[in-house]
């Protein structure tokens, strides 16, 4: 299966699928930059790719698409890819179920896929490019749980890399999220009007 993006990142309403050969043909679109990436199925072991990149959407190479002319030679090689298993729990050891994962490069670009845990809080994740990943643990504001990267860490660079070996899953990389709270408040300008819109960040 191949999707298509615009520039910006948005998934076109456009998908191809390869023919015997691995020929493929996706379009038509309007002129303009884009990006490629090939889905493999997960039964066949091979990790997604971007053309002229790696599974993460910031390595694609775009792809200028000029009107009436059909742009050729846009090749994508697909290694074999590894996985990612383990379990979600809390801190007393409760299974946590439906936690989004998401997968990192070490300078911290976005991979693909994403996973959630199942009912078990059992997931698997993959398959992934070999080579070392961050993990982070990702549950919404409802859950109750702050977000968590591997392992026990609560920033991108103090987790511990995970090292994906091509057609091996690597096990055992297991969360255990502590319960979260929330701060609130309202932000006024010096006349007291509040003020829409303003961001916040927390150290």
């Amino acid at each position: 299966d191949l999707d298509i993006f615009d520039a910006t990142g948005q998934r076109l309403d456009l998908t191809a699928t390869t023919a015997a050969d691995g020929s493929y043909i996706i379009g038509a679109m309007p002129s303009g930059d884009y990006s490629l990436r090939a889905d493999p199925a997960i039964s066949s072991g091979l990790a997604g790719s971007y053309y002229g990149g790696n599974s993460a959407p910031s390595s694609a190479q775009l792809i200028t698409v000029t009107a009436s002319q059909q742009t050729g030679g846009i090749d994508i090689q697909l290694s074999t890819g590894g996985w990612i298993t383990g379990a979600i729990k809390d801190t007393s050891g409760t299974p946590i179920s439906d936690i989004d994962l998401d997968v990192f490069d070490l300078i911290g670009n976005r991979l693909y896929p994403t996973k959630k845990s199942g009912p078990d809080g059992q997931y698997t994740i993959g398959p992934l490019p070999a080579g070392s990943v961050l993990l982070r643990a990702d549950p919404q504001a409802m859950d109750g749980f702050a977000r968590q990267y591997y392992a026990q860490a609560s920033n991108l660079q103090t987790a511990d890399p995970i090292q994906v070996t091509a057609g091996i899953a690597t096990t055992n990389i297991n969360f255990s999220l502590q319960a979260a709270g929330w701060i609130a408040g309202t932000i006024r300008d010096s006349n007291g009007i509040p003020l829409e819109g303003i961001d916040l960040d927390i150290y």
